[in-house]
């Protein structure tokens, strides 16, 4: 099985740092994308508009 841990907070700083969220299709279409591209079988993905 695969397991997550948890990044540095310098990683975080430098990853951060260099993205732009510039709409909701964008984010969904990366959550997406990385989700299939780390070996996941179905996703779930609940956004809150305010």
């Amino acid at each position: 099985g695969s397991s997550l841990l948890q990044l540095p907070p310098t990683t975080v700083r430098l990853i951060g740092s260099g993205q732009v969220i510039t709409s909701v299709y964008s984010v969904v279409k990366e959550l997406t994308e990385n989700s299939f591209d780390a070996g996941c079988t179905s996703i779930d993905i609940k956004l809150a508009m305010v």
